[in-house]
């Protein structure tokens, strides 16, 4: 198993530690309303953004190839949507409850664009199945 995919699912499980509190004080900021969602939609949509989450970075971790590629896709989503969001977590003043809700901003956007940049690397040094299957060409 490439040893970046496995650094790439290990920041992005890590990443958890910031989306779970982070999520449930969304919840209390009425993030539901925003999203045109009703709290238990809300809470049902961030527990599957959760699972897939934490599937793409085990498959990762078990080393199947589709894991580095969706822990890419995950965590370019998660730090780019996190961030334009939360762009207020990054400014000076305050921001929500202080400095724990920077905090898990932070983390979320920090670890889950470095799993990005890592799992995007493992998956580009990662010889395709078509290459692997074909012939070696011998010299003339």
């Amino acid at each position: 198993m490439n040893r970046l995919a496995r650094v790439a699912g290990w920041l992005s499980i890590v990443s958890l530690v910031g989306i779970v509190p982070h999520v449930m004080e969304d919840l209390r900021y009425g993030q539901a309303q925003n999203f045109h969602m009703t709290t238990v939609q809300f809470e049902w949509f961030s527990g599957a953004v959760a699972v897939v989450t934490t599937a793409a970075a085990l498959a990762c971790l078990s080393g199947a190839r589709w894991g580095a590629a969706g822990v890419f896709v995950i965590g370019v989503l998660w730090s780019v949507l996190g961030a334009t969001d939360h762009y207020r977590a990054f400014l000076p003043g305050t921001f929500r409850e202080g400095l724990s809700s920077r905090v898990w901003v932070w983390l979320i956007v920090g670890l889950q664009g470095a799993a990005a940049i890592v799992a995007g690397v493992a998956a580009l040094r990662t010889p395709s199945a078509l290459r692997r299957d074909l012939p070696t060409p011998r010299p003339g």
